[in-house]
């Protein structure tokens, strides 16, 4: 067992990452302005269930061209 480390993940950690992630792909996107960057945010935003009305538009467009995908609530 001395093998193994756990680390205790709490919930703020989860919204920092989240947020840093956001913001490095924002980042991104607002640097190169490429289709692969654009799809990269809007998949991640997709996947974290974030909604930025900045980039409202460029996600319903890139989810209509099927560069990204949408799973939604699975019951």
């Amino acid at each position: 067992m001395d093998y193994l480390i756990y680390y205790l993940i709490d919930r703020s950690f989860i919204l920092k990452w989240t947020l840093m992630m956001i913001k490095t792909y924002i980042d991104s996107y607002e640097t190169y302005k490429t289709l692969e960057t654009a799809v990269s945010l809007c998949q991640y935003l997709l996947d974290t269930d974030q909604v930025l009305p900045q980039y409202k538009t460029l996600c319903n467009y890139l989810l209509l061209e099927g560069c990204c995908y949408d799973v939604g609530y699975i019951i």
